[in-house]
């Protein structure tokens, strides 16, 4: 675990409406530097009992290829983005971290090791509009205290612009650069809205400056609150900045309330 440990630290930066009783809900967020923009999760927060860190290691050499973030979404299996399972072109391994130090390697019972994984089959690498980043991990073990698995969103009509939104991951939370202490590998919160329910068919977009996902984000939930129960509404999939200052500008996220026939039918397929 050790080797490991190392092998992670040097390959952290990859890239990461309905009726009024239906009506999403604010969340209430602490003030932070972090995410971009919000804060560190306490551990033990039960809003966060379904995220789940996802470390991609090549199956050739052994060597961490780098961090994404995922939501629990059966007992044994996590949905993320297929940028992050397509990590490279040969075979890649899934090492599932439950916890908020994903570097802590000493914690027991926080690792789990996934057995396969699917992406959608219309994934565009080229992460342009509608690039279907979509993918599920399955992974063996039961679920270590405290976790539980989220309902996903359905219904398209609660995504308008102006729905609030809670995002989370283990990705980065210094804009600027490639510096490897980056802050990868903390579990972070950030609130932001919806800017643009209709960003494309199968995405939407937050646009906050100084707010939002950044690299190992990717695959991590966008929670909706509604009647006092989160739904992942998005899955994170890609960032907008300017020139060498990242994760500015904008977030994008997968609709999930599109893939829901897609995730239920590949759910039994892995």
């Amino acid at each position: 675990m050790k080797k490991l440990s190392l092998l992670i630290l040097s390959s952290l930066m990859v890239a990461c409406g309905g009726s009024d009783s239906n009506k999403p809900s604010n969340f209430t967020d602490d003030p932070g530097q972090n995410i971009i923009g919000g804060s560190e999760v306490r551990s033990g927060d039960s809003r966060f009992k379904s995220v789940v860190g996802i470390i991609m290691v090549d199956d050739r050499t052994g060597q961490a290829l780098g961090v994404c973030t995922g939501t629990l979404i059966r007992k044994n299996v996590v949905l993320t983005a297929a940028h992050c399972v397509l990590a490279s072109k040969g075979k890649v391994n899934f090492i599932l971290y439950f916890g908020t130090d994903l570097l802590n390697l000493n914690q027991n019972n926080a690792y789990r090791v996934g057995v396969s994984a699917i992406t959608h089959e219309k994934y565009s690498a080229e992460l342009d509009k509608d690039a279907y980043d979509i993918a599920l991990i399955k992974f063996d073990g039961d679920l270590p205290p405290g976790f539980a698995p989220v309902e996903i969103l359905k219904d398209p009509r609660i995504l308008q612009n102006g729905t609030p939104l809670l995002v989370a991951g283990f990705g980065r939370n210094d804009r600027y650069g490639n510096d490897p202490n980056n802050g990868t590998g903390t579990l972070r919160q950030v609130e932001l809205s919806v800017s643009d329910a209709k960003y494309s068919d199968t995405e939407f977009r937050s646009t906050s400056i100084g707010k939002g996902i950044c690299q190992g984000d990717s695959g991590g939930p966008a929670y909706v609150s509604i009647n006092n129960q989160l739904y992942v509404a998005g899955v994170s999939n890609r960032v907008f900045g300017i020139g060498r200052i990242n994760c500015i500008l904008a977030s994008v996220f997968l609709k999930v309330d599109q893939f829901h026939f897609w995730i239920e039918q590949n759910i039994n397929r892995l």
